[in-house]
């Protein structure tokens, strides 16, 4: 899955995924693979995907997702 999301994320189309990276960040059960491609979201700063981890009906603050989430926007300069 990992590769995968490299592919993805690094592809100069990368936007053209969002339903599907999307989908995948609210579904996934893997901490690992969340934080993954959060963070690798936040290095490539793609704004359409940026968008995706700014969503108000993202994950909730104190949940494992909220915690990993919170940690990799503090990387970005503010919007």
């Amino acid at each position: 899955m990992v590769g995968l999301f490299d592919l993805l994320l690094g592809h100069p189309s990368r936007s053209a995924f969002a339903g599907f990276i999307e989908s995948f960040l609210d579904r996934t059960q893997s901490i690992d693979l969340y934080r993954f491609v959060v963070n690798s979201i936040v290095a490539n700063r793609d704004p359409t995907l940026i968008a995706l981890l700014r969503r108000p009906d993202g994950p909730g603050e104190h949940g494992p997702k909220g915690t990993v989430l919170r940690e990799a926007l503090r990387l970005m300069p503010p919007p």
